[in-house]
């Protein structure tokens, strides 16, 4: 049995958690794929920094804001190219990313309205 402890403490970027997993065995044909139906194609080669090897992965993407939306669309767009387990997978992802950036602001804009309400009452 194979096991991959997965636990980016101090956190991980989407480049860095796929190129880790090319370097584990993923099937470069296959996530160029699915990438590919999100941003344009993506550059992967193999450097060494610090005398460690790793899989780099460039999105060549520029910032962008979307909506929950708008990234569900790019999604179903996408669907000819992907099986329906991985498009669920996604729109779950999205999902949750949402609801944790909506967890994260309500305390912010509770605290503000507070703020604001004894403002007003000086």
């Amino acid at each position: 049995m194979r096991v991959l402890v997965f636990d980016p403490f101090n956190g991980a970027a989407g480049d860095m958690i796929i190129g880790a997993l090319l370097d584990c065995g993923a099937d470069k044909n296959r996530v160029m794929r699915a990438m590919q139906c999100i941003i344009a194609e993506p550059s992967i080669t193999h450097v060494t920094r610090a005398g460690i090897q790793a899989v780099k992965v460039d999105t060549h993407a520029s910032p962008a804001q979307r909506t929950l939306s708008e990234v569900m669309q790019r999604i179903d767009e996408a669907a000819p190219d992907l099986p329906p387990e991985v498009l669920a997978m996604a729109k779950r992802v999205f999902e949750r990313i949402m609801m944790l950036s909506i967890g994260f602001m309500v305390p912010m804009l509770t605290s503000m309205k507070w703020e604001l309400m004894m403002q007003s009452l000086m």
